[in-house]
C-alpha cells in the first residue's frame, strides 16, 4: 500500500504540479554552467605555457629533496640573470665587457626571461611543500609536481554553495507539501482517522526518493563534463599536492578526496529539500517557506563558513572535507533535522489528531 502511495506522490508532483520540466530545466542549466566554467589558471602560465610545460615534465612526479634543490638554485640563477641586466648592459655600452661575454649573457637573459616564470611558480610550490614537512607529520606521503589546475578548478567550484542546487532542492521540498494546504486539500486528509502517519511518512520518503535520484544525475553530468573539459589525470597523488590544499594535511587522494566532496555536496542538496519541506509544512505557505529556509542557510554560510555543522557546509562541501572527524558534523545535521521534521509531524499532524479526535 505504501509503495502506491509514494508512486502516487512522485507522479503527482512530478506531472500533476509539472515539476518535470523543473528538473529538465535544472540539469540543462546545470550542464550549460558547467560547460563554461573556465580554468583557474596561475596568469604567468599564458605568458609562458609551452616552457611551463617543460620544465614540468622534467620534474614531474613526487618531490626530492634533489628536485628542490634543482628548482631552487636554477630560479635563484634566473632572478640574478634577470636582475644584472641593467648592470651589465650599461658596463656593455661603456666597453667594459667585451662582445663573447655579453653574447654569451644575453643567451642567458633569454633563457632566464623564457623559463623564469615556469621556474618562478615550481619554486614556490617547492617551498610550500618544504614547509608543510617541516609542519607536519613526516610520514604523511610525499607531494608530487603535476599539471594540477585541473583539480584546482574543480576544488575551487567547489568550495561554495551551489546556488541551482540549492533553490532546486528548495522549490522540490516545498512543492512536495504546500499545494495541498493552498488547495485545502491537506484539510480533508488530516480528517481521516487512518492515513495521517503514513502521509506524512510516504511524503518524506518519496521526497527522499525523488531528491537522491537527482542528486545522482547531477553527479553523473558534473563528473563527465569536469573530466571531458579539465585534466583531471594523476588523481593518486595526495591531496595536499595541489595549491588549495597545501596547509591541509588531509589522507586522501585527489580521486578520494573528488568522491568525498561530490557525496557531501549532495547530501547538503538532500539535507536542504527535506529541511525546507519541514519548513514550508511549519509555515503553510510557499513563499514564507522558501524565504526562512533560505534565510536559515545562507545565514550561517555569510557568518561561519568554515563551521561544518551547517547545511550550507555541506552544500559547499569543502568545510565539511577539511575536518578530520566528519562523522560528528554529519550527526548534528541529523539530529536537527530529525527534531525538525518531528515538530512539523507534531504540530500539523499528530496535535491537530488529537484536536480532533476532541472534537
Amino acid at each position: 500500500m505504501r509503495i502506491k502511495l509514494m508512486y502516487y506522490e512522485i507522479y503527482k508532483v512530478l506531472f500533476s504540479y509539472k515539476i518535470i520540466w523543473l528538473i529538465m530545466a535544472f540539469l540543462l542549466i546545470k550542464t550549460a554552467v558547467v560547460c563554461i566554467l573556465p580554468e583557474l589558471r596561475d596568469p604567468r602560465i599564458k605568458i609562458s605555457k609551452n616552457q611551463y610545460d617543460k620544465v614540468l615534465e622534467e620534474v614531474a612526479g613526487e618531490t626530492s629533496p634533489k628536485k628542490e634543490q634543482y628548482i631552487f638554485e636554477t630560479n635563484e640563477h634566473y632572478l640574478s640573470t634577470l636582475n644584472k641586466y641593467q648592470d651589465n648592459l650599461n658596463l656593455y655600452l661603456a666597453g667594459k665587457i667585451d662582445e663573447d661575454v655579453w653574447k654569451d649573457y644575453t643567451n642567458e637573459y633569454n633563457e632566464a626571461k623564457l623559463y623564469g616564470n615556469a621556474f618562478s611558480m615550481l619554486n614556490e610550490k617547492a617551498e610550500a611543500f618544504v614547509s608543510f614537512r617541516t609542519s607536519y607529520d613526516s610520514d604523511l606521503p610525499l607531494q608530487a609536481y603535476f599539471y594540477e589546475y585541473g583539480w584546482h578548478s574543480v576544488f575551487i567550484y567547489m568550495s561554495f554553495p551551489d546556488p541551482i542546487l540549492c533553490i532546486f532542492a528548495l522549490i522540490i521540498g516545498i512543492q512536495f507539501i504546500c499545494p495541498e494546504i493552498s488547495s485545502g486539500s491537506m484539510q480533508v486528509i488530516l480528517t481521516s482517522k487512518k492515513g495521517r502517519r503514513s502521509l506524512f511518512i510516504t511524503k518524506l520518503i518519496s521526497l527522499f526518493i525523488l531528491l537522491g535520484s537527482t542528486a545522482i544525475i547531477n553527479i553523473i553530468i558534473e563528473l563527465v563534463v569536469f573530466y571531458s573539459r579539465f585534466y583531471l589525470k594523476e588523481g593518486h597523488w595526495p591531496l595536499y599536492s595541489i595549491t588549495l590544499f597545501i596547509s591541509n594535511p588531509i589522507k586522501l587522494n585527489l580521486y578520494q578526496a573528488l568522491a568525498l566532496l561530490m557525496v557531501i555536496r549532495h547530501m547538503g542538496f538532500i539535507f536542504t529539500g527535506l529541511f525546507a519541506f519541514c519548513i514550508a509544512g511549519l509555515t503553510e505557505n510557499a513563499s514564507h517557506g522558501m524565504f526562512i529556509s533560505i534565510l536559515l542557510i545562507l545565514l550561517p554560510w555569510l557568518l561561519i563558513p568554515d563551521i561544518p555543522f551547517t547545511i550550507s557546509a555541506w552544500l559547499s562541501g569543502t568545510p565539511v572535507l577539511k575536518v578530520s572527524y566528519r562523522i560528528t558534523p554529519l550527526i548534528v545535521l541529523i539530529v536537527t533535522l530529525i527534531i525538525t521534521t518531528w515538530i512539523f509531524y507534531y504540530k500539523k499532524f499528530l496535535l491537530r489528531k488529537i484536536i480532533i479526535h476532541k472534537n
